[in-house]
């Protein structure tokens, strides 16, 4: 999604103001119907800001959970491939590289196995398995710590 680095990418009726970068036609469709963000790990969400709109949206044939901390919103993580419904539009959101690794991750990554002194081989190793294996089965939010001795695949 080209710009949601800048900020929300949002999705709408195209003579809503502000107007929408998506600008949806439809039944069902409301003014400011949903939005997509980039979360600080480079997670993208779809946030959905009512309940009108929430009556129409469904990623991969399932309506969205409500938040927790906020009353009439909706927010999912998306992942690769996710079919997403907005009215009578269907959208399959493509991401191939869902998790964005900053520099600075890569590298305190591997500070904190050379902290414990691996091998350097085997540092490559963990860092090179943990990028694949996070790519494949869609998690790693909360990796910030590995440890080589205890590395198992």
């Amino acid at each position: 999604m080209e710009g949601i680095d800048k900020g929300p990418i949002i999705i709408g009726r195209p003579s809503s103001q502000p107007k929408p970068q998506i600008a949806l036609r439809g039944l069902g469709i409301q003014d400011k119907h949903a939005e997509f963000r980039l979360r600080p790990n480079g997670i993208i969400e779809l946030a959905v800001y009512s309940q009108e709109a929430l009556d129409n949206t469904l990623v991969n044939g399932e309506r969205l959970e409500e938040d927790d901390e906020y009353e009439d919103l909706w927010i999912t993580p998306l992942q690769h491939l996710d079919r997403i419904v907005f009215g009578n539009a269907i959208f399959l959101f493509r991401y191939p590289l869902l998790f964005t690794f900053k520099e600075e991750r890569i590298k305190d990554i591997i500070q904190n196995l050379e902290e414990q002194d691996c091998d350097p081989d085997e540092v490559d190793r963990v860092v090179e398995e943990t990028i694949e294996s996070l790519m494949i089965i869609g998690v790693g939010n909360n990796v910030t710590k590995l440890d080589c001795d205890n590395y198992s695949n």
